[in-house]
């Protein structure tokens, strides 16, 4: 193991920052990085991918940080050193080409219905394409690209090989890993899911701060991401999971779907339902979160995971959809509002909208050619207190879209008070230190 000191002046950060943009695929700082703070009083978390001198700005009061990195990482060199080599612009324009001819005849072979609902409504990325997870002893770390093989392992950590390409400056992300807490959960007998729980800047603030400290923030937002992404792609995102916490100012809960990322099994629409059922046990019951407190995010696919729980729950502090839809069936058609559903349908949105009773906020794109922005209109009249911000932007170009991010942080202060459960949370925290004094 190489350990790396680093002085925070402004010569030792400028060569710290150099080393970043030249590194190549020897560089594993985002499996086996962490640091610790020598005389230490309040840190904020906040970084610019943009501007690296905030870093240094966040950090003046630590006297030193500390970089561990392994000197080889037990799984980049087996499986990704390919990915890092580049090919001529015309073999990749082939290759494209191929992939989309092979996704057509993929897709409607065999040409049986069932089947091809199927595989247009999931599309998986492959297995380790975007993270996998590290962990064990000290000296003895493996890769674990399955949850069955996580399971029960201590020390788990997400490696984004991603962050090993030479062009990609993302130190923010190397900081937002350690925020992160990968979990393995058991689905049925056999199968294993992992989920991952982020914490906000604000609780790293504000509840990190004494030996008797509380861990999370007062409110919890479950999110359910989109088809076609695991957790380790929406690290890559822009916003991450934790800017999305940071911004919102809640500790994040994400997930994998059985058969995505490292999940064990296979997708079907029963497990998607399954999985957001064990992921919501898991917050309330181990995490110690009662339903007022849950805030559900769903982004696409995510949303039919969050209408499956808000249906069953009518308690929940709020919910938000990001470019829902009301079936699959119906979007194949193009008719959002069509009555009654198809035996071949999956997701029916529109069935369980009218049983949602939590406050909900539907932000959906004009220009979604995707998933057409009437569909997040049709949802709006099933849900009974529902609100609707529409914005001209595509259905993936949406997720991006700063003002649809402050329609949502304005839309949960005001529903679920996130601004008053902190200063209860500071109070219940200064109380606590207070009486650690005087004991």
């Amino acid at each position: 193991t190489l350990y790396i000191y680093m002085l925070l002046n402004k010569s030792d950060f400028k060569r710290f920052k150099e080393s970043r943009s030249t590194a190549g695929r020897e560089l594993c700082g985002d499996v086996h990085s962490e640091f610790t703070y020598d005389h230490t009083s309040t840190v904020a978390m906040s970084l610019s991918s943009s501007e690296y001198m905030d870093i240094y700005e966040d950090f003046e009061n630590a006297h030193r940080l500390r970089v561990m990195k392994r000197e080889l990482c037990p799984a980049h060199d087996r499986v990704w050193s390919e990915t890092l080599d580049r090919k001529p612009r015309m073999l990749k324009t082939v290759t494209r080409v191929l992939h989309v001819i092979g996704g057509l005849f993929y897709i409607i072979c065999p040409p049986w219905p069932p089947w091809i609902i199927h595989k247009i409504a999931f599309r998986a990325p492959s297995k380790g394409e975007y993270y996998f997870l590290v962990g064990g002893e000290k000296d003895h770390r493996q890769a674990y690209f399955t949850a069955r093989d996580a399971e029960g392992v201590k020390n788990l950590q997400i490696c984004l090989p991603h962050l090993l390409r030479k062009k990609l400056k993302a130190i923010d992300i190397y900081y937002h890993i350690l925020r992160c807490k990968p979990v393995i959960l058991k689905l049925y007998e056999d199968l294993w899911i992992c989920a991952m729980e982020i914490m906000c800047e604000q609780t790293e603030k504000w509840l990190r701060r004494t030996e008797n400290r509380r861990t999370r923030s007062p409110k919890l937002i479950i999110f359910a991401q989109p088809n076609s992404s695991d957790i380790g792609c929406c690290m890559l995102m822009d916003p991450n999971f934790a800017d999305i916490a940071d911004f919102l100012r809640c500790d994040l809960l994400v997930f994998d779907y059985a058969g995505y990322g490292i999940s064990d099994g296979e997708a079907t629409e029963q497990t998607v339902y399954d999985s957001v059922d064990r992921v919501y046990k898991y917050a309330t019951e181990e995490l110690g979160y009662v339903p007022k407190d849950i805030i559900l995010i769903g982004f696409s696919l995510g949303t039919a995971a969050m209408v499956h729980i808000a249906s069953r729950t009518p308690d929940l502090g709020a919910m938000v959809l990001i470019a829902p839809f009301t079936s699959l069936w119906r979007v194949i058609l193009h008719r959002p509002n069509i009555m009654g559903s198809s035996r071949l349908d999956m997701f029916s949105n529109y069935d369980k909208a009218q049983d949602i009773k939590c406050p909900t906020l539907i932000c959906h794109g004009k220009d979604d050619s995707i998933v057409d922005h009437h569909h997040g209109l049709v949802m709006k009249e099933r849900i009974e207190d529902c609100e609707l911000f529409l914005i001209t932007a595509s259905h993936q170009g949406i997720f991006c879209e700063r003002k649809m991010w402050d329609a949502i942080r304005g839309f949960l202060f005001e529903k679920v008070n996130i601004t008053a459960a902190w200063m209860e949370a500071v109070r219940e925290s200064a109380l606590s230190v207070s009486a650690m004094y005087h004991a």
